[in-house]
């Protein structure tokens, strides 16, 4: 199924964008990674910030094929990708992979089958990802799909459960600050609105530092927080028919001075990305209206914005459909401000 559909949308982008090779040299200079559905495949690529010189960084002849409804996540000296990786052959399953950008290669992550949302530590030797937990409370085990998240360590393979099971806690991981203490999560509740939080993994405590609010991310010098934030808004002539939508925000790492950095009508804005530098963001805009804790389905298109909400940019030569686009870390690869 996951091929089929890939087909559709890939045929078109293959005709208007042009292929890409997996062999090409890895560029210098401000990149972005960017998971989408192209040809007959998802497709991992890195691109520029205009969308242009743009690299297949998995090899052709891999095995599995990374999963294009999950964001990759770059390790901190910008060379590896953890990414969510599906056997193209035999049965359907999905686990944690580490990709080597220089090579195309992905290597399983044991323990971590079932996970999504993978997040390299800054210290590259820990991943966390989510998981849906293994049971419902109550007879009956009915009621919202709840997720876990949890920490593989790559080099001895041990994996331990951070999030809580009691009071219908769902958890979904986001960001690493910068020093590695904390994770920034999306909370629900019983199924409630979400929360932004922050999540100390030596004390074992949650902070919550926005209402209303999922996807936080922390930049790049730990001492703001990106999100979006969820409303309501009119998707027909009868006033009555309302779908959610997100904008995103800024706010200080403690959950202070919250800033709305867009305001667009009937859209959807997600996945915020800071660039090394610190001053510009990207993330995907959809038509979809928004899931409480996830991206759109049906993929987006990437735009760019200041960290002060100005020249907000399109980038229409990265294409469409794309599931998740996060910049490349590491010294000399600040894009800095747009100019405007």
């Amino acid at each position: 199924m996951i091929r089929r559909l890939a087909g559709v949308v890939g045929a078109l982008f293959v005709l208007l964008f042009g292929a890409v090779s997996a062999d090409a040299v890895e560029m210098p200079g401000p990149r972005l990674a960017l998971m989408r559905i192209t040809e007959s495949r998802p497709e991992l690529v890195t691109t520029d910030p205009a969308g242009l010189n743009q690299q297949d960084v998995v090899a052709n002849d891999a095995a599995v094929e990374p999963f294009f409804l999950v964001p990759p996540s770059w390790s901190p000296d910008g060379e590896k990708l953890a990414v969510i990786g599906v056997p193209k052959e035999g049965k359907f399953r999905f686990d944690v992979y580490v990709l080597d950008v220089g090579d195309g290669r992905m290597s399983l992550v044991p323990g971590t089958r079932s996970g999504m949302h993978p997040l390299l530590s800054p210290d590259g030797h820990t991943v966390a990802f989510t998981r849906t937990k293994p049971g419902k409370e109550g007879r009956d085990r009915t009621g919202p799909t709840e997720f876990a998240v949890w920490l593989a360590d790559l080099n001895g393979g041990v994996v331990r459960r951070i999030s809580p099971y009691k009071g219908h806690v769902s958890d979904i991981a986001s960001s690493f600050s910068p020093d590695g203490s904390k994770l920034a999560l999306t909370r629900t509740v019983g199924g409630g609105a979400p929360r932004a939080v922050s999540f100390d993994l030596s004390r074992g405590r949650a902070t919550v530092l926005a209402r209303r609010a999922s996807e936080p991310v922390y930049s790049p010098d730990g001492f703001r927080i990106a999100f979006r934030r969820m409303k309501l808004a009119t998707v027909a002539k009868d006033r009555a028919s309302k779908r959610l939508f997100s904008d995103l925000y800024v706010m200080g790492a403690g959950g202070s001075n919250i800033t709305r950095l867009t305001q667009t009508a009937r859209r959807t804005e997600s996945q915020p990305s800071w660039d090394p530098s610190g001053q510009r963001l990207s993330f995907l805009v959809s038509e979809d209206p928004a899931w409480l804790t996830i991206a759109p389905v049906s993929g987006g298109a990437l735009e760019e914005i200041n960290a002060d909400g100005t020249c907000r940019t399109q980038i229409p030569a990265a294409g469409s459909g794309i599931f998740g686009a996060v910049w490349q870390p590491g010294a000399g690869r600040e894009a800095g401000p747009i100019s405007c």
